[in-house]
């Protein structure tokens, strides 16, 4: 029986290809997991398509790992269902975007067409709920995994200024314009930004924040992994008030519990599932002026920022994808002692 993974790895390093890459790396040091090659002459779209038909090969279980986005996951079950339901019933499938799950809950026929998979794996509580609120028992949770820290994190609170730190694409619906509205009345606290910067918007973030000593743009980071976690951990809070619904559940969070640091989000999408008790703030109201007092008081009070760190590097267990390996494999029906695959 071959195992084998669909989805899109990096390039580029958006969310659904580095959580494919970091599937397909971890079950392939335990069992041969097939990937197509994409050659120099295959484009994007005859790749897709490739890869697709690879899928209704017999005797497969596969990890599928599809963006839900433009209903390209949707459309690829229903192929999936009509040409290969024998490989689709011995087959994993990790949901790649925020609403599909409640999409799915809400439609009857697609309940029907997912529950063929042998188990849906969901990225938050949330999502496990309502897809097993109508009778799904094939969900599981499997959050939005990174790799562990290489290295010891410790947990650094000086008594300088509070840094924070924006991490995403700079986008005034990220929330970006809030955070600048925000610097300008907390002088004290300095800010910096990290990402690509939205074409339409980078004259007036560049010349907004020029006017402001506190705030500093980074450019975009390239690094991943340890080098990320290492760059994060050089501030102090993590700032997120966006106000895309369809958010899902972002990566920089995870990475920066990883990186010992806290979260400030905003209540969207699934952000309120990230926050474990005291690793972190949900703004209700998504404010300037709620964010301003959420920032004055840590900045005054070191040893509940002390605290916040803590509980932020203790909730990362709970995303490391060695937490859920054994819990994949046998849901793969393969033990952990087998040699690596490749492509």
């Amino acid at each position: 029986m071959v195992v084998r993974h669909i989805g899109r790895f990096p390039p580029p390093y958006g969310g659904v290809s580095i959580k494919n890459k970091l599937l397909y790396d971890t079950i392939s040091q335990y069992v041969p997991v097939k990937k197509l090659k994409q050659r120099r002459w295959m484009s994007k779209r005859i790749y897709e398509v490739l890869e697709i038909l690879s899928s209704f090969l017999p005797n497969q279980k596969l990890i599928i790992g599809i963006s839900a986005s433009t209903g390209k996951s949707k459309k690829y079950t229903q192929l999936l269902y009509l040409l290969a339901r024998n490989n689709m019933k011995r087959s994993l499938y990790f949901m790649m975007g925020g609403t599909e799950a409640s999409r799915i809950a809400e439609n009857d026929n697609e309940i029907s067409l997912y529950g063929n998979y042998k188990v849906i794996y969901v990225e938050t509580i949330s999502m496990l709920r309502k897809m097993r609120d109508v009778g799904m028992s094939n969900v599981e949770l499997f959050p939005n995994c990174r790799k562990k820290p290489g290295y010891e994190i410790i947990e650094d609170v000086s008594q300088e200024k509070l840094k924070c730190v924006f991490f995403s694409n700079i986008h005034p619906m990220k929330g970006v314009d809030t955070i600048i509205e925000t610097a300008s009345e907390c002088p004290n606290i300095d800010f910096y930004f990290y990402g690509e910067i939205d074409s339409k918007y980078m004259d007036d973030f560049l010349g907004q924040i020029n006017g402001y000593s506190n705030c500093t743009y980074m450019g975009v980071f390239k690094g991943k992994g340890d080098s990320l976690y290492k760059e994060l951990s050089k501030y102090d809070v993590l700032l997120l008030p966006t106000r895309y619904k369809t958010e899902g559940v972002p990566g920089v969070v995870v990475e920066s519990k990883m990186a010992g640091i806290p979260s400030i989000l905003s209540d969207v999408s699934h952000n309120r599932d990230l926050i474990e008790g005291e690793d972190g703030w949900i703004l209700n109201s998504n404010s300037a002026s709620e964010l301003i007092e959420i920032l004055n008081t840590i900045s005054q009070d070191r040893s509940l920022l002390n605290n916040m760190k803590s509980a932020a590097l203790a909730s990362a267990s709970n995303y490391d994808i060695q937490t859920y390996t054994n819990k994949i494999l046998a849901s793969l029906g393969v033990s952990g002692n087998h040699n690596g695959g490749g492509y």
